[in-house]
């Protein structure tokens, strides 16, 4: 069964793609809590009302300027303090009500969180078990991935990790690359790269973020476009998904902010197309 959850921001309280409820009506399953913009108790807050309306409820982590310098938005964000500061631990930066922490019911909200923090994750495991490893890495000062891909297979298959296979940052992260403007503009090759990856990873996978893009419109225009308006053939990967037995939660990441109830349903019936 796959089951569509919609990446959910707030900043300064107010939601920037949808209300939670345009979100229920739109048909689908859950949300995915981006933590940029909140305070802790805004996150539980709408964790809560999340939950009124049977929407199931996920964590992401954040990023700051430092881990994520590549795009004009993330300075407009920095500048609005919406973002963590730099060198954040996941302790600060994770409610601790999520982590289990005496909150009724806590201790199973699942948190998405980037490669190169899976040591960090390791040592707060007793806390919460439920993180999972995001197929991303953000970039350090050198303009390298902060982990190097085999590092990230080898510690993965050590540490039992379960995973969020990102169909845009894992091509970035294994190629290894700078951005999508570095990436082939040649759908097949791609295609073999993202089954190849799949190979190795989807025994351990429990979401995949589905995620397209165009190289010809560089790093910041051509990332998260439309599912079908990017070189990738999204539709051939989720029916080899299909294929392979997997289930689990799928993702839309799609730029784009103050979405109509027309646009959200569509989104949400293009993904299960996708499958179907």
């Amino acid at each position: 069964m796959i089951r569509v959850y919609l990446p959910y921001i707030r900043l300064h309280g107010l939601p920037i793609v949808a209300t939670l409820r345009q979100v229920k009506e739109a048909g689908f399953d859950g949300i995915e809590y981006h933590l940029i913009g909140s305070s802790h108790r805004a996150v539980m807050e709408t964790e809560r009302r999340a939950r009124e309306l049977d929407l199931a409820f996920h964590l992401h982590q954040g990023w700051s300027l430092a881990e994520s310098p590549k795009h004009w938005f993330i300075y407009a964000l920095h500048l609005m303090g919406c973002l963590p500061r730099a060198r954040y631990a996941l302790k600060e930066h994770i409610p601790l009500e999520i982590l289990g922490l005496g909150f009724p019911g806590s201790g199973q909200t699942p948190v998405v969180v980037y490669a190169d923090r899976m040591p960090e994750v390791l040592q707060i495991r007793r806390w919460h078990g439920n993180f999972w490893i995001q197929t991303c890495c953000p970039l350090g000062p050198d303009k390298k991935h902060r982990l190097d891909f085999l590092a990230f297979l080898m510690a993965m298959r050590i540490g039992g990790f379960r995973i969020v296979f990102d169909t845009q940052h894992v091509l970035e992260f294994a190629t290894p690359c700078k951005g999508v403007s570095e990436l082939p503009n040649e759908p097949q090759k791609l295609l073999g790269q993202l089954e190849a990856l799949w190979g190795v990873l989807k025994n351990n996978v429990e979401e995949i973020h589905l995620a397209n893009f165009n190289p010809e419109l560089g790093n910041t225009r051509g990332r998260n476009v439309p599912l079908e308006a990017g070189v990738l053939p999204l539709r051939d990967f989720c029916q080899m998904v299909k294929e392979s037995g997997w289930e689990g939660t799928v993702v839309p990441e799609v730029t784009g902010v103050f979405w109509s109830q027309k646009r959200l349903r569509t989104l949400r019936e293009q993904v299960q197309g996708f499958f179907e």
